[in-house]
């Protein structure tokens, strides 16, 4: 053998050795040496560097990313002609690939002759990662079409696929990765570990069904016992929050199927889903299966760590396994110590660290953050700036956090924008927060406005800021805007605008809101549910706020607090009583202090007295609960507004608690209730020494004093509080106008005013029966100051207050619901109007008791029926006057409506005190009952039921009433047997006074009640919460008619002294169209004043209705006049008055055909008609056809019948004589405005 020879064997021999020292150390990591040894090679005079070497060297610099040697060995390698082989185009594609040089892959694949496998695999996976996926996928298809199908091409090849696919789920296409691996099962590509690991991390929550299809799958082709494949599972259900399903593939895949990875993949897993006990177990169980734990899997473990003695266990394992220098666990042991509130050991920790990073400065930072040590926050941040460290967003984060002054959110302002941080939405969200947190909603609104890109977190922080800092119209606004972003609200968003609208009393705002809410799915967050019950409780919606509350299919401790608060709220103390009780049997519940807070005050407000003290001692010995001042305050309140002050002084001042200044006002108030001035003068003492600015301590003060009628003494707190520069701040009421709210102040008041007058030389109130007026005292019509009942400007017509029209809303539901539209036909030509204004008729003292309603016949016109308080019915012919018949077995007492048989008028039904509903032939007086509520009779006021509201429905024969519970029933009357079951219609406990079926489409039902509430309802869809629309009312709702022609307006009469006039149902019913002042306030036993419609007037806008204030007439007699009024422009049309009439005549009928008016005073009733004289003053010689009843009975007792003037007989007979003797004619008083 020649030298020559043995010398290349020798040369390819050592070449062989020094390529398998190439490969060790690129293995090992040690690219450096792999890159000197190849230089040494290079530079070798007898060795030249084959393929083998130049690949291996290639890979070393890809994996280096060391591009400028690899550029150099890619010069080499087209030089020594090496480029040829496939591992060295290979390797060269991988270099450029890792170097993120996509123009280069391309470049060099392209001159590749013969691509593989791995070509087109580093090829694709290069141009998905880098964001061509486009084009990866037509690169991918051009594949598939140029190469011929079989198991050696590559499109056969998973890894090709899986390069596609990898690159599309790391770049967000994922429909592109769903289809590639849909395409795969279709082509018969087998699936590997890879791919299912790519799919799966790419399932979230909404398409589950298709995530459980591809764990099927997995387990088909035995892939289960791949860890990467376990760990995708896991990761993957608990996304789509399904911790069962995650720990059921745990379970099947401990053992070989499971690794570190996976192990940790499960404990962060548990630890998202708040399961930080089962987390530890797992942590625990890889240690007994003897995996080694890795530095993630402390670091999740630590932040698990909530109790001290944990935490240094865990740390104790980490010093023995060897991870305590590690940068990554020490920053996860200063967050866990600071977590536990071990403040001194993280900070030990942090200055033991040889390398501090970026996350340990934000840890300490954090940990001084989170004690609100704000100079030790901002001294760590210097000694970051010191050592040269660059702060990120979560350091700006953590200072802005602990800020204890506007000055040090300013100076961070400023180093967001040296450090360029502006930018970053979360420290723009920091920002935000910190400055309205100080009340800077400007600088907020312009750290909002400069902000590049907005996150939901930089909408609800505005929006709460908005809420936070009292501009809640703004943040109503801002949500709406919200609305209108491509963003979608959160659970959080909702919450802050129905907080908004509950503020404001916006409940449209707040209905729609809820709407939005059912539409889109967000229902089943419990914080919604809770401001839903709040929003509604607050808007005086209490049946909506039950509706809620039963609605919700998890209930927290919040949830239960807003029900009974709810009910508090709205004076159902026994009710939150109740809701309490079935609250501790709910299980896992239990009660908290605001609970009790929440209760006690609803028994305070209602003065449950026993149950207050039982719930309060409970809260104590059975809940081990401290009562704090909130507790105490309820206690204080139900004891003194029970009238026990003396037990609540000695309460307040035992050694046992603090006394804090709200128990003082709390009983301070109940002094002035109560008229305890001895207690009152302490407690003003021991206020004014800590709030000596506040002038309600004078005011509260000064009306006890008046109350003990120590005039001096209040006037001169009164002058005291003027002298100390006290000023009393002015009440305000709000109107709805237009959709939006306009507060109205209300004028300040120069002269002294009282509730109630008791100064010497002055009268106020009723003299007989002539109402005289105070100076001191407001207004006792419209209920303002500064002027009295006879001049006030309403006593005619009114202007102050009234809403104009509202425009038609298309949104009304009554637009949706009625096949059969209901449109006003007002005759353009209005006919002269003929008022009745002249008795000519009466039959006095007919009935034993006072009347409470009337109802003409509908077709013989002379013929009228009336109701009293005993319960009995009386038909009177007044035409013949003596024609009259009692039926004295009718109802037991009070006889409330009546309505005729519109299919047999010959029979009328009635609706009674007793709780029977009598259907009555009048012919021969018998008398059937359709219902009985009581059929047990008396059994207490609580159960006890009575029937106020009554109409007929003629469309289905069914007669509607309803009772004193807020119930309504419906009864057929064709069977005289109860349809269906009784349906709340109004506030569970209060009257429901008034029903009205439309007279154009009887479906349409309108209800009216104590709640202060008028409703509209659809009969055929007629269940508890339904109403049309609710027409809100300040005080009791005595009646609520519909127009008896279009039936297209409503007319309503309220114990706040205004008629209400809708003038269109198919308008905003958020507010009437006009209110009208009149005088009908009255005491509450006698009948209730109801305005009722002129059925004849075809305008429809002529109302007739008894007047409480009296008129003085002709020096004769203070009388009580019936108004006419139009109801289009709130101006009285006339005053019609008779001297025979000197009570009040509540109930007032007008003739359905004839210029006729029936009037119910007292026990009698009147009949008027027009005069036959234009003049003012008119003298008529026809002697009134006036019958005197009862002569021959036996003189009644006047203490048991408690009418107004019932006890007083010869009074009427005296007056009709003097009447007679005096003017032998009767007189009329015209009252009309010359608009009119």
């Amino acid at each position: 053998m020649s030298s020559k020879t043995l010398a290349a064997e020798n040369a390819v021999t050592q070449l062989i050795q020094l390529n398998c020292l190439l490969a060790e150390s690129t293995r090992a990591l040690h690219y450096s040496k792999t890159l000197k040894l190849f230089q040494q090679i290079h530079s070798s005079h007898h060795l030249k560097p084959d393929q083998y070497s130049l690949s291996t060297t290639l890979s070393a610099c890809a994996n280096h990313r060391n591009t400028l040697v690899g550029t150099q060995l890619h010069v080499h390698s087209i030089k020594s002609g090496l480029k040829r082989y496939p591992h060295v185009s290979n390797a060269l594609l991988s270099l450029y690939a890792k170097s993120e040089y996509l123009g280069s892959v391309k470049r060099v694949f392209g001159e590749i002759k013969t691509p593989d496998v791995y070509s087109w695999t580093t090829l694709l996976s290069a141009c998905s990662k880098l964001g061509e996926v486009e084009y990866a996928c037509k690169v991918f298809d051009r594949m598939s079409l140029t190469d011929e199908v079989s198991d050696g091409k590559p499109e056969r090849n998973a890894a090709v696929w899986n390069a596609v696919i990898t690159g599309c789920a790391e770049n967000g296409y994922k429909d592109i990765a769903f289809g590639l691996f849909k395409r795969m099962q279709m082509l018969g590509v087998r699936h590997d570990n890879y791919t299912f690991a790519s799919v799966l991390s790419l399932c979230c929550r909404g398409i589950e069904e298709f995530a459980r299809a591809v764990h099927s799958l997995v387990i088909k082709t035995g892939y289960l016992v791949k860890p990467s494949v376990v760990t995708a599972l896991l990761t993957m259900y608990f996304d789509i929050g399904s911790v069962e399903d995650a720990y059921k593939v745990f379970e099947v895949g401990e053992g070989e199927g499971c690794d570190c990875i996976s192990y940790n993949a499960m404990i962060a897993g548990l630890a998202s889903a708040g399961r930080d006990v089962e987390a530890l177990c797992i942590f625990k169980d890889m240690q007994e299966v003897q995996l080694r734990p890795t530095e993630l899997t402390f670091v999740s473990v630590l932040g698990l760590c909530s109790c001290a003695r944990i935490a240094i266990q865990v740390h104790a394992q980490i010093m023995k396994i060897g991870y305590e220098n590690c940068t990554s666990v020490r920053n996860a042991a200063m967050t866990m110590y600071s977590t536990c509130g071990d403040l001194d050991t993280a900070h030990t920790i942090f200055q033991e660290m040889q390398e501090k990073d970026t996350i340990s400065w934000n840890a300490i930072i954090t940990g001084y953050a989170q004690r609100n040590l704000a100079g030790a926050a901002i001294l760590a941040y210097q000694q970051m700036q010191s050592e040269g460290i660059r702060p990120d967003e979560f350091t700006v984060g953590s200072l802005l956090a602990s800020t204890e002054m506007l000055f040090s959110v300013e100076m961070i302002l400023a180093i967001v924008f040296k450090y360029g941080l502006f930018s970053n939405t979360q420290v723009s969200n920091a920002l935000l927060s910190a400055f309205s947190r100080y009340g800077e909603i400007k600088q907020a609104r312009v750290v909002f406005n400069g902000m590049g890109h907005r996150n939901l977190i930089s909408w609800n922080s505005l929006i709460s800021a908005l809420q936070l800092n009292g501009f809640l119209l703004e943040g109503l606004e801002e949500f709406s805007e919200l609305l209108k972003s491509e963003m979608s609200p959160n659970a959080y968003s909702f919450s802050i605008a129905l907080s908004i609208c509950a503020n404001i009393s916006a409940l449209g705002h707040g209905k729609q809101i809820h709407g939005y809410i059912l539409k889109n799915g967000y229902f089943q967050q419990t914080s919604l549910g809770n401001a839903l019950i709040t929003l509604y409780a607050k808007s005086g919606d209490l049946d909506r706020s039950v509706k809620v509350f039963n609605a919700m299919n998890e209930k927290d401790i919040i949830s239960w607090n807003s029900m009974i608060s709810a009910y508090a709220q709205h004076g159902e103390g026994r009710d939150a009583a109740r809701c309490f009780q079935v609250m501790q049997d709910s299980a896992g519940i239990k009660p908290d202090k605001a609970t009790f807070t929440a209760v006690l005050s609803a028994c305070s407000h209602t003065g449950l007295v026993d149950n207050g003290i039982h719930i309060f001692n409970s809260m104590v010995n059975k809940y081990g609960l401290e009562p704090g001042v909130d507790h105490f305050s309820c206690i204080v309140d139900l004891l003194g507004r029970a009238g026990h002050l003396d037990v609540a002084e000695r309460l307040i001042t035992t050694k046992l608690i603090d006394i804090d200044s709200n128990i003082w006002w709390t009983l301070f108030s109940s002094c002035a209730a109560h008229g305890n001035l001895r207690l009152g003068r302490i407690i003003a003492e021991c206020l004014l020494k800590k709030e000596h600015k506040n002038s309600t301590v004078f005011v509260l003060l000064s009306n006890i004093y008046a109350d003990a009628s120590q005039w001096e003494e209040a006037a001169n707190m009164r002058e005291l509080m003027k002298t100390c520069g006290k000023i009393k701040q002015p009440g305000c009421s709000w109107i709805r106008k237009k959709q939006c709210k306009i507060k109205l102040e209300r004028l300040k008041n120069k002269g002294k005013i009282r509730k109630v007058c008791k100064k010497t030389g002055h009268e106020a109130g009723f003299k007989g029966a002539t109402y005289i007026d105070c100076p001191m005292k407001p207004c006792f019509l419209c209920k303002l100051p500064g002027h009295t009942t006879i001049t006030c400007p309403h006593r005619v017509a009114t202007e102050y207050g009234v809403i104009p029209a509202t425009h038609k809303n298309t949104q009304n539901a009554l637009d949706f619901i009625f096949e059969r539209q209901l449109r006003p036909k007002i005759t353009k030509i209005k006919p002269k109007l003929v008022i009745p204004n002249y008795v000519t008729g009466a039959v006095v003292r007919y009935h034993s008791r006072r009347v409470t309603c009337l109802e003409f016949h509908p077709t013989k016109y002379n013929i009228i029926l009336s109701g009293d308080k005993k319960g009995h019915l009386g038909v009177w012919d007044f035409i013949r006057v003596c024609e009259k018949t009692v039926y004295r077995n009718i109802h037991s007492c009070i006889l409330n409506h009546m309505k005729f048989n519109p299919r047999n008028d010959g029979t009328v039904y009635g609706a009674s005190s007793d709780g029977t509903i009598s259907c009555t032939d009048l012919e021969t007086g018998l008398t059937s009952s359709l219902m009985n509520l009581n059929p047990n009779g008396w059994q207490g006021a609580s159960t006890w039921r009575m029937l106020y509201g009554l109409d007929v429905n003629p469309e289905n024969g069914l007669v509607l009433v309803a009772d004193n519970f807020g119930y309504l029933y419906s009864v057929d009357s064709r069977s005289n047997s109860q349809v269906g079951e009784a349906v709340l219609i109004h506030k569970r406990g209060s009257k429901v006074t008034g029903l009205h079926c439309n007279p154009v489409q009887p479906n349409l039902l309108l209800s009216c009640g104590n709640d202060h509430f008028a409703r509209l309802w659809d009969i055929r869809r007629l269940e508890a919460g339904s109403s049309l629309y609710q027409l809100s009312h300040k005080r009791v709702v005595n009646s609520a008619y519909f127009s008896p022609q279009s039936g297209s307006k409503i007319l309503t009469t309220s114990q706040d002294n205004r008629i209400r006039v809708w003038d269109s149902i198919f308008g905003n019913l958020d507010s009437p169209s006009r209110e009208i002042v009149h005088s009908h306030d009255f005491n509450r036993h006698l009948t209730p004043f109801r305005a009722e419609w002129d059925p004849k007037d075809p305008s429809e806008s002529v109302a007739v209705v008894g007047r409480y204030i009296s008129e003085n007439y002709r020096g004769l007699a203070a009388l009580h006049p019936v108004d006419y009024i139009n109801t289009s422009t709130g101006q009285l049309i006339a005053a019609v008055m008779d001297p025979n009439i000197m009570t009040i005549s509540p109930v007032n009928k007008l003739h359905p055909q004839y210029d006729i008016l029936a009037s119910g005073s007292s026990r009698s009733i009147y009949i008027w008609k027009p005069d036959k004289d234009s003049s003012e003053f008119i003298e008529q010689k026809v002697k009134k056809n006036i019958l005197l009843c009862g002569k021959a009975e036996k003189k009644r007792k006047s203490k048991g019948d408690g009418d107004e003037s019932d006890d007083d007989i010869s009074k009427a007979k005296k007056s009709i004589k003097s009447a007679k003797t005096k003017t032998k004619a009767n007189s009329i008083v015209l009252k009309a405005k010359d608009k009119c």
